[in-house]
C-alpha cells in the first residue's frame, strides 16, 4: 500500500531452523523442548523480530500448512500466532481446514486480526 513504509518496517521469512535461530535468536533448547510449531517458539519469534526491527510491534507465525507434516497433537492446518508489543506477548493457536494455500492466506488473515485486537485494547487503556 502507498505509504506502508511509514508504518511496516521489515518483515522475516525464517523457515530454517538456522535462520531462526541466527535471525531471530530462538533457542535451540526451546525448539528442541518444544518443537519448532509451538507456542514458544512463536513467542520468541515475534519478540525476536521486533528486537532486530526496533518496533513497536511484530507479528509471527509457526504451524503445519500442509499437505504433509502433520502430527496428532498438531495435525495440518495447526498454526500458532503471537503478537509482541511492549508490554507482552500475545499468542493464539488456530485451526484452519482446508488445502496449503488457504491455510496460509487464512493464518496471514489471522494474525492481522489478532494485531488489530492488540491495537485496539491498548487505545481503549488510553
Amino acid at each position: 500500500l502507498p505509504g506502508a513504509s511509514a508504518y511496516f518496517k521489515c518483515g522475516v521469512v525464517a523457515y530454517s531452523l538456522d535462520t531462526k535461530q541466527e535471525i531471530l535468536q530462538i533457542s535451540c533448547d526451546t525448539i528442541a523442548s518444544y518443537g519448532a510449531v509451538s507456542e514458544q517458539v512463536v513467542r520468541q519469534m515475534a519478540e525476536g523480530v521486533r528486537r532486530a526491527s526496533n518496533s513497536h510491534y511484530a507479528v509471527a507465525t509457526t504451524g503445519i500448512a500442509g499437505p504433509t507434516g502433520g502430527t496428532p497433537e498438531y495435525p495440518v492446518g495447526s498454526v500458532w500466532i503471537a503478537v509482541s508489543s511492549p508490554d507482552h506477548t500475545l499468542t493464539r493457536l488456530v485451526h484452519i481446514k482446508g488445502n496449503r494455500n488457504r491455510v496460509i492466506r487464512k493464518a496471514g488473515s489471522a494474525a492481522i486480526e489478532l494485531l488489530e485486537e492488540e491495537l485496539t485494547a491498548g487505545n481503549r487503556t488510553k
